[in-house]
């Protein structure tokens, strides 16, 4: 726990973050720090963030999972918070601390099962890829366990938003749900740490779908890199307007040069010590059988386009004397 504690700590500071490292090479250089206690940035066997495949991983049912969640408001004087390197928020106010999740695969993988929320964050481009697709958002959760075992030491529950390209089907309600929730944050405040009356972080975080999701063992995503991460990401990439994104990069410019190289670490090569594994439920938007629906939907509209644009192309070259023109 010590460890982890420590990398926390770390992330947190602005002056870590403007003294010791930096985002200028995304990461790439960070095995090279010095200065920094206990840094395996460059030597851990299980590094994140890592490349996210939608096919070729276990696959292991959320029944077995048995998945819980409980997560509240954020109510009175909430600050958002400016900590160097990205916008945090902490959730551990007394009265408002019920942030936990419990799964069963976590502890068929030896740990306590429970975890308790601490802080969220946001990275942009977003860390994890999904088949190499870097995504415009991502969003973190961290989670202490209850007790440590098998050395895991925290959990975090990554959600990534997209502007153009989010997971088909997400309804109306639930998009509500999204712009009140980063119109909340105030990210356009961008000389001071804004205290707001509300963020409904655990709305949000409750009409998350969690049931279909990656998880792997891996590691904190900034210096010192501790590992003995439970990692879960979930499968939906979920709609969010381009002003709010926009809105976070003018956040990253609050940090010399952090907008125009993003605050993400380069993906790491996946190891057998990431153990991935790919829960999936019958229910969801990124349920196995949605997934394959708008799949064969997308290849059928592209066939169409094809087909038309052949039928065009054709039709065009008959009326220029069998010669079809480029474009």
């Amino acid at each position: 726990m010590k460890s982890i504690l420590k990398a926390l700590l770390c992330a947190s500071s602005a002056n870590a973050a403007a003294e010791l490292w930096d985002y200028k090479k995304n990461g790439a250089d960070w095995g090279s720090i010095t200065g920094i206690e206990n840094n395996i940035c460059g030597t851990g066997t299980n590094q994140s963030p890592i490349n996210l495949i939608t096919d070729g991983w276990p696959l292991k049912s959320s029944n077995f999972d048995n998945f819980n969640k409980v997560y509240t408001d954020q109510t009175v004087d909430v600050e958002i918070k400016w900590n160097g390197h990205t916008s945090q928020v902490e959730i551990s106010k007394e009265g408002q601390s019920t942030q936990t999740i419990t799964s069963e695969q976590a502890k068929a993988l030896g740990m306590s099962g429970t975890f308790n929320g601490v802080q969220f964050h946001f990275h942009a481009g977003s860390e994890h890829t999904v088949d190499g697709k870097r995504q415009d958002l991502e969003m973190h959760t961290v989670h202490l366990p209850v007790a440590t075992t098998s050395g895991f030491e925290a959990a975090a529950m990554g959600i990534m938003f997209s502007v153009n390209n989010p997971t088909p089907g997400v309804s109306a309600s639930d998009i509500a749900i999204i712009d009140e929730f980063f119109e909340s944050l105030q990210w356009d405040e961008v000389t001071t740490n804004p205290k707001v009356e509300k963020v409904p972080y655990g709305k949000l975080m409750m009409m998350f779908d969690m049931r279909n999701r990656w998880t792997y063992r891996g590691s904190v995503t900034t210096p010192p890199c501790a590992q003995n991460v439970y990692w879960n990401v979930l499968r939906t990439i979920y709609p969010i307007k381009q002003k709010y994104v926009d809105q976070f990069h003018a956040q990253l410019n609050r940090l010399d040069g952090l907008k125009d190289t993003g605050n993400w670490r380069v993906v790491l090569p996946l190891t057998s010590h990431h153990n991935p594994v790919v829960l999936y439920s019958n229910e969801g938007y990124a349920s196995p059988a949605n997934l394959a629906k708008n799949s064969a939907s997308s290849s059928s509209s592209s066939s169409s386009s094809t087909a038309q644009s052949s039928s065009t192309a054709s039709a065009a070259a008959t009326q220029t004397g069998g010669v079809q023109l480029k474009q």
